[in-house]
């Protein structure tokens, strides 16, 4: 599924396994999923400031950029977390 959020096409995916997944599998597919998002945080965060204007930037555009920096320091909370928890990779 995709949608859209100030300008950004943002990708929800679910996956649904068929058969249960035991805590180490749902632990590396959370960590997986966590990188990948911060991948994509990264480059969402530099298109967005590439499209900063100098001058007189609009409260929506300042906005958008500090919900994508928002997300991205929770996305790396959880990444140390999950670090922290079950030792560097």
């Amino acid at each position: 599924m995709t949608y859209i959020k100030d300008g950004f096409h943002h990708r929800c995916k679910t996956v649904v396994p068929d058969q249960p997944l035991d805590s180490e599998e749902i632990n590396m597919t959370s960590i997986d999923t966590l990188q990948k998002r911060r991948s994509e945080l990264e480059a969402e965060i530099a298109e967005a400031k590439k499209r900063l204007p100098a001058h007189s930037v609009k409260p929506p555009v300042m906005m958008m950029l500090l919900d994508l920096e928002d997300e991205y320091e929770k996305v790396m909370k959880e990444i140390d977390r999950y670090k922290s928890a079950h030792g560097p990779e």
